[in-house]
């Protein structure tokens, strides 16, 4: 958790000083959580970083390769031409949308 807190706070421009005042949590107990020291903060702890720091909670929770600590957006654009729509394309589109809005309620 420590290398994401710390990495997350800079990215906002956060001093440790800020992001203590914005979540109501302790300065030094701040610093000891980037620093690895404190190892197992409580689920409020993470939860009100989380909604400061405006990242998912499992992010901070969960070691993550490659993964973006913001929810991503994803921009889709389909241009059909009268030739291309039918019902099998109109159907595979639709299948696409549905299961995009699936993942977004999980």
């Amino acid at each position: 958790m420590e290398i994401y807190l710390k990495r997350l706070r800079q990215e906002k421009g956060y001093s440790l000083t800020k992001l203590g005042k914005l979540t109501g949590i302790s300065k030094s107990y701040l610093s000891l959580l980037e620093r690895g020291i404190q190892k197992n903060p409580s689920i409020e702890i993470i939860e009100k970083i989380a909604k400061v720091l405006k990242v998912d909670m499992n992010y901070l929770i969960l070691p993550t390769e490659n993964k973006s600590p913001y929810r991503s957006t994803l921009k889709l654009e389909i241009s059909l031409s009268e030739d291309d729509m039918n019902r099998k394309k109109l159907k595979q589109i639709q299948e696409l949308i549905s299961l995009l809005g699936k993942e977004e309620t999980e």
